[in-house]
């Protein structure tokens, strides 16, 4: 499974980040943190153990920085 993420401090500035891609037929995750963390607890919960996730903004890293510090640790 992939899953591409918009990620911010802020839920709707990822929103407007994804903009148009929200309504595609399979949207990525916009959000913030905690919401990441609540979304992926769901995917473990669903019996995933294993996805590739998507940065878009690659190579600015400031939302991969943030998954890093406030999502990771809640996984390990």
């Amino acid at each position: 499974m992939y899953l591409v993420i918009f990620l911010a401090d802020d839920a709707a500035a990822a929103r407007r980040a994804a903009g148009t891609r929200l309504d595609g037929e399979t949207p990525p995750f916009a959000g913030s943190p905690a919401q990441l963390v609540d979304y992926l607890g769901g995917l473990v919960e669903q019996g995933f153990d294993a996805w590739q996730l998507i940065f878009p903004d690659f190579p600015d890293t400031t939302d991969l920085e943030l998954f890093l510090e406030r999502v990771l640790p809640a996984f390990r």
